[in-house]
């Protein structure tokens, strides 16, 4: 069974707790989050703008040899998407390919549109819209099982350095998948390949497995 090296962010209104191997390390709130996004986007914007060619001179300097983490962004406050796009970002200005899987949501949403940026990005939209104004159905049951699948297709394939499973806590959440399902396809992946997990109400066998895999 592959190692997988755990890095579980809790995101409330109030603060972030920050888990790396059992060791707690507290950092500043939420907000600290999108700024720090903000700041990157920012002083990035030459690589983002010009990223093929960025790219193209920063893959040499890529360790190949380095081991990657399986993340999960969960809680019940702003910002678990807007980290995980962080650490896209950082990726691409590396020199790195990411795929973004969006469970549960049916829009783009306007940090979607990095990838009229750089060709290195794929995100696709794997659901029907979230709850706010109905009740989950068999459809999205369906949508959710399928979306899982695909995105195993896609850890599988080892063509993305990074890959984020937008909102598959809140999937496992409403019985769509299952715990050992996700972890049956995390246990796929290339240890190279980082996956980000975000969603509310991550589930704490999701946690506890990840920490001992």
């Amino acid at each position: 069974m592959r190692d997988i090296y755990a890095c579980i962010f809790f995101v409330s209104t109030s603060k972030a707790i920050l888990d790396v191997r059992c060791d707690i390390v507290f950092c500043h709130t939420a907000h600290y989050i999108v700024t720090r996004l903000q700041w990157l986007v920012t002083s990035k914007l030459h690589c983002i703008f010009g990223c093929d060619l960025f790219i193209e001179k920063n893959k040499s300097k890529m360790k190949e040899t380095e081991k990657a983490y399986v993340r999960i962004y969960t809680g019940n406050g702003q910002g678990k998407t807007t980290a995980a796009f962080g650490i896209v970002v950082r990726a691409l200005c590396a020199g790195k390919t990411a795929y973004i899987g969006q469970f549960i949501k049916n829009e783009k949403y306007n940090e979607t549109g990095i990838v009229n940026f750089c060709k290195h990005v794929e995100i696709e939209q794997l659901g029907f819209g979230c709850f706010l104004d109905r009740e989950p159905d068999e459809n999205d049951k369906a949508a959710a099982k399928a979306a899982l699948d695909h995105c195993q297709t896609k850890i599988e394939s080892q063509c993305y350095d990074v890959i984020v499973l937008d909102e598959l806590c809140l999937a496992i959440y409403y019985g769509f998948v299952t715990v050992q399902e996700v972890i049956d396809v995390l246990n796929k992946r290339n240890e190279l390949t980082e996956i980000i997990i975000t969603g509310r109400y991550a589930p704490q066998e999701l946690i506890e497995t990840m920490q001992t895999l």
